[in-house]
């Protein structure tokens, strides 16, 4: 990435508050009182003629109702590296003209709306080429599919061989043919009660408001259940462990078996930490620590995992963190 286009992107937060603010019928100078600063300085902000970010930033974000990153200089870095992607697939296909990779940044600017939805096609794409990855990989290696089909397939032998006897023995003593008939239906029973249980295994927690890509694990749906809910979770921020049956029990389309369980473990995990770090204590601090962990450690005992677990757990208005824990 070339300095200028930096430059470029960095220019347009200003301009973006600007629209943002106009566009909500917001006067400059109660944007300025409502985020502690004065006129004059955000008329700068706006003009880009000063750079802005941390506490600020959020400030700005929440009284103009978006979130940080669509005013933030790294919404856009992440809309470029989706249109290179793009671009980069199209070069591997080596069909048609090649996407001009250098006006890419002028894109971004001329076309904000067009750039965005051609960057979350990109993003939709890939997710589904990790499903399919997934999936493929899940038919060869899934010990419980494996188990299932070989059960299910057991079952057709069995019933097949015991149909096979029925039809071909037409003297068979009333007593073995009625023992065969109730061997019949008990096979066909457990037959469907496996395809069942098979299916119950693939099925996908529907999601309200979030897409999710078609999950196949465990990990899926309980990754569905936590965006679902901002990974904040009040009654087990004021209740504790007790909490988690209830939410649990509201949890839509969360299959039962190794879903639940897994959903269970993780807000037990969620419990203990919001029982050693509690909220109303955390929350203030990390506001008034402008959302940086490095103060917060203190609060933790030296626990630095424990601080960015709850930054990723922090409630509405407080910026989005993510955790990867590998």
């Amino acid at each position: 990435m070339t300095r200028q286009s930096r430059q470029t992107r960095s220019g347009q937060t200003g301009s973006r508050i600007r629209d943002r603010r106009s566009a909500l019928g917001l006067k400059q100078a109660d944007l300025a009182r409502d985020v502690g600063i004065s006129p004059s300085y955000l008329n700068l902000i706006e003009h880009d003629r000063r750079r802005i970010g941390g506490k600020l930033l959020v400030d700005i974000a929440r009284v103009l109702k978006v979130e940080p990153a669509i005013l933030s200089e790294g919404a856009e870095a992440a809309i470029t590296e989706s249109l290179r992607a793009v671009a980069a697939g199209m070069g591997r296909s080596g069909s048609g003209p090649m996407p001009e990779t250098d006006r890419i940044d002028a894109l971004v600017a001329r076309f904000p709306g067009w750039a965005r939805a051609l960057a979350e096609q990109q993003r939709r794409i890939a997710a589904r080429d990790a499903v399919v990855a997934g999936l493929r990989d899940r038919l060869r290696h899934d010990p419980v599919l494996a188990e299932a089909m070989h059960e299910m397939l057991s079952g057709v032998s069995a019933i097949r061989a015991t149909a096979g006897i029925l039809a071909e023995d037409r003297a068979l003593d009333p007593q073995w043919t009625a023992r065969f008939h109730r061997n019949l239906n008990e096979e066909a029973e457990r037959l469907s009660d496996r395809a069942t249980a098979l299916l119950r295994h693939f099925e996908v927690a529907e999601t309200t408001g979030v897409e999710a890509a078609p999950g196949t694990l465990p990990e899926d749906a309980v990754e569905a259940l936590l965006d679902r809910a901002g990974h904040h979770f009040p009654a087990i921020e004021a209740r504790g462990a007790e909490a988690i049956d209830d939410v649990l029990g509201g949890a839509e389309g969360l299959p039962d078996g190794p879903a639940r369980d897994l959903a269970r473990a993780t807000l037990a995990a969620y419990a203990a930490d919001a029982a050693r770090l509690p909220i109303d204590r955390f929350a203030p601090a990390a506001e008034a620590a402008e959302y940086r962990p490095e103060p917060l450690y203190a609060m933790a005992g030296g626990d630095v995992a424990l601080v960015l677990r709850r930054m990723a757990t922090l409630p509405p208005g407080a910026p989005d963190f993510g955790l990867a824990t590998v």
